[in-house]
């Protein structure tokens, strides 16, 4: 199985701007290019622009916000009591399922494959079927109190302790490493667009931006897809079609990975300039899960990656 080499840099916790969103921030997701965040007091989720953290949309969703996840399609609640609850980001509710845990069911993320979910009061954390999140895969528990979770570089991340944040081996929960928030109070979290995210709860419900955690220094040399590759439909269900613009070099590979690194199809070896076709099976011809998954087309020293959301059939 091909891994794509990552290096980890640790450099610091610096936060760099910041957004009042209301009283209890409980849960973040980032996706697609924006950042989501569950408020419990007004019921409210919000949409912002991780640029500028100006509030850019909102809808009403009644009841116990807790932690958030975005699949790159619908967003994924953590939900008191007991349940966790997937909507589209219009406020649509899609299903419902019993959390795993107890009342105080959490923390939400989504790796690309898999939900997980925390509970704070049992202090579990739980790997789930994204099909029906009452499967449960695998089950952790741990001794700190989990809030909000993320996933970013195949490591799951979580709110500790209302105090610190964890990077965590999902497959034994071991922490890799841990920061101090400096903020009381503090629950969601989100990883994406550069930075980390937080947000605090018990009435203080700031979200910040912090830089600085860690650092990407892929091995090789990326270029921007503009201008590159194209794909259309996008997200799509069924099939999709990669057409491939411009190469400098004749011979193409392009092979697909999920979201947490891990080569699911080797689609193409050949010249450029033709289109492929992509019907969501692995290098086994088995139906992947709906998730995000990424083309990575290489011709010579040259590597693009184009990020595409694969709805199921």
């Amino acid at each position: 199985m091909e891994v794509i080499m990552v290096v980890l840099i640790i450099i610091s916790f610096t936060i760099v701007d910041s957004v009042d969103v209301g009283d209890f921030v409980n849960g973040l997701a980032f996706a697609n290019g924006y950042l989501w965040a569950c408020e419990n007091y007004s019921d409210n989720i919000y949409k912002i622009d991780p640029a500028t953290m100006q509030i850019v949309g909102y809808f009403h969703y009644s009841g116990g916000l807790d932690g958030l996840a975005h699949d790159g399609l619908y967003l994924w609640l953590g939900y008191y009591p007991a349940s966790i609850h997937k909507i589209d980001t219009l406020g649509n509710t899609i299903g419902t399922w019993p959390s795993p845990g107890g009342e105080y069911s959490y923390g939400m993320t989504f790796d690309g494959q898999y939900l997980w979910h925390s509970d704070k009061n049992l202090r579990r954390i739980y790997k789930l079927d994204y099909n029906d999140p009452t499967v449960i895969i695998e089950s952790f528990q741990v001794s700190w109190e989990p809030q909000d979770l993320g996933w970013y570089r195949s490591h799951l991340w979580a709110v500790a302790n209302y105090v610190q944040i964890y990077e965590l081996d999902p497959t034994n929960m071991n922490i890799i490493n841990s920061w101090t928030t400096g903020r009381p109070y503090s629950a969601g979290l989100a990883l994406g667009g550069g930075y980390l995210w937080f947000g605090t709860t018990n009435r203080t419900g700031w979200v910040y931006k912090v830089e600085g955690v860690v650092d990407i220094e892929e091995e090789a040399k990326k270029s921007p897809a503009s201008g590159w590759v194209s794909v259309f439909p996008n997200p799509f269900r069924g099939s999709t079609t990669l057409s491939l613009k411009r190469f400098e070099d004749e011979k193409v590979e392009v092979k697909i990975f999920n979201a947490a690194g891990r080569l699911v199809r080797s689609l193409f070896c050949g010249k450029a300039g033709s289109e492929l076709i992509w019907d969501g099976r692995d290098d086994f011809y088995s139906l992947v899960p709906p998730g995000v998954y990424y083309f990575q087309i290489t011709s010579g020293t040259t590597i693009v990656n184009q990020k595409i959301v694969y709805l199921g059939r």
